[in-house]
């Protein structure tokens, strides 16, 4: 029997993927009542970008549903840049965690605005 092939998703999905876990792994340090306010919402927008990311994946290639979804994460991005900036300059994350993790959501906004770029240019 042939191993199985898993499909592949986008790699803008995979690097939201990788900085959910490592915004996961860094709440946990953050102090209690952080961790349920800011924390939360960390988490909540990196979640929200990845189940947006997996909708303009499964959108049909065309579509305006595609279009609306990458816009959509380009604006969890801005956000997520927000909370990163509080999170920092309240010291819940170390200047090279937040380094870190900017670098993750700036890569992530070219492959996003790439990917954008493609949907908005391939007509129907």
């Amino acid at each position: 029997m042939p191993p199985r092939t898993t499909p592949t998703l986008p790699l803008a999905v995979d690097d939201a993927y990788t900085l959910w876990m490592y915004l996961d792994a860094r709440i946990h340090d953050f102090p209690t009542a952080a961790r349920h306010g800011l924390g939360a919402r960390l988490l909540d927008a990196a979640l929200d970008l990845v189940d947006t990311l997996l909708q303009a994946t499964y959108a049909p290639r065309s579509s305006p549903t595609r279009r609306d979804a990458l816009a959509r994460a380009n604006q969890r991005i801005a956000f997520l840049r927000i909370l990163l900036r509080g999170a920092r300059e309240r010291h819940y994350l170390s200047v090279d965690q937040s380094e870190h993790a900017t670098k993750l959501l700036l890569s992530l906004g070219g492959r996003v605005g790439a990917w954008l770029r493609e949907a908005s240019t391939i007509t129907p």
